[in-house]
């Protein structure tokens, strides 16, 4: 299963449909805070994320889940809206490295 995490609910939706078409399960989360227990209740092989969400921004959200043993290894998909603010270029930058 597949967790796209983000904080609008218009973005989630077309993301959910072009899995379905590809017969792939997803499951959402509306806030970091969500995604994490979630993923303390589910087994996902890929999560989606977006980076600019108020609160937990998706940055730290995947550092959280590298941080832990259960759920260090699931691939993460950082996903944003085009952004030209030098912080969250270089965020990205650093952390894909």
């Amino acid at each position: 299963m597949i967790l796209i995490v983000d904080d609008k609910r218009e973005n989630i939706l077309p993301l959910k449909k072009i899995l379905a078409l590809h017969n792939l399960e997803s499951d959402e989360a509306y806030s970091g805070e969500e995604a994490l227990k979630k993923t303390l209740q589910n087994n996902y092989s890929l999560i989606i994320l977006d980076v600019q969400m108020p609160g937990m921004d998706g940055f730290e959200v995947g550092e959280a889940l590298a941080g832990s043993n259960r759920t260090k290894d699931i691939p993460i998909i950082f996903l944003s809206a085009i952004s030209k603010e030098k912080n969250i270029l270089q965020k990205a930058i650093s952390r894909a490295v």
